[in-house]
């Protein structure tokens, strides 16, 4: 198993959502492979981080009891006809699968863009700002060509005042992602790009935490910058890596 592909199995993993066969690879890489291993650790703290700031929906008072007062009417011995009660029990699991459900909601509406900020505080720890360290776009841009399934535009700045500092492979929503790391005085400012969902999608910026996170969708790429610089400062990044 390479390095990529255990990038695109770490997240499931974390989530108990693999096979028996793939965690037992996983865990014989993640074993012998220092960087997997990290990308592990930083996936199960953020995870705990999540659990703990993050706001939760809470059910309406009795929803549990109801819940299970309808399961054991339902298996209770009535003359009641198969079909119906399968129906019955059916409801029962989407009135949970919906309070499910509304709880991923909440979290996620609650702080848009948390997770570019994440994957951002995650990329300052020592160590895990860059795979490959350079201002040459030549360099940077060929070096994620076998790590992820799509071509990542590369460029430089410097002459505007953001010069590139280099490259990443980076995990955001379960997907690689490639991370482009470009610097502004004393300030790091993280680039991800990945294949977009939908067609182009136009600018949209939100604030989380003190960071200003903007995304966009063009050429079949999606692009999510977040950085502490001022926000005019942001936005003219941002028109630099949009005018193509």
């Amino acid at each position: 198993m390479t390095c990529a592909e255990a990038n695109r199995l770490i997240g499931p993993w974390v989530d108990d959502e693999l096979d028996v066969r793939s965690v037992a690879e996983l865990e014989a890489h993640v074993g012998r492979c220092a960087a997997c291993g990290r990308e592990k650790n930083e996936l199960l703290a953020l995870r705990e981080t999540a659990r703990e700031r993050l706001p939760r929906f809470d059910p309406p008072p009795g929803l549990e009891d109801r819940l299970l007062r309808g399961v054991r009417q339902a298996a209770a011995p009535r003359r009641r006809s198969a079909r119906r009660l399968l129906r019955e029990v059916a409801l029962m699991a989407a009135a949970a699968s919906i309070a499910v459900a509304a709880t991923s909601y909440v979290q996620r509406s609650a702080d848009p863009g948390g997770e570019i900020v994440d994957a951002h505080l995650r990329s300052l720890q020592a160590g895990h700002l860059t795979d490959v360290v350079s201002s040459d776009q030549h360099t940077v841009k060929p070096w994620f060509q076998g790590k992820v399934d799509f071509g990542v535009p590369v460029r430089d700045f410097a002459a505007q005042g953001f010069p590139l500092v280099g490259g990443r492979l980076d995990m955001v929503g379960g997907r690689p992602v490639a991370a482009l790391v470009y610097g502004r005085r004393q300030h790091l400012i993280n680039l991800f790009v990945g294949p977009a969902t939908d067609r182009d999608r136009p600018l949209r910026s939100v604030s989380s935490r003190g960071y200003r996170m903007s995304s966009w969708a063009q050429g079949g790429l999606e692009y999510r910058l977040v950085t502490d610089i001022a926000a005019s400062e942001a936005d003219e990044l941002v028109a630099l890596l949009r005018a193509v």
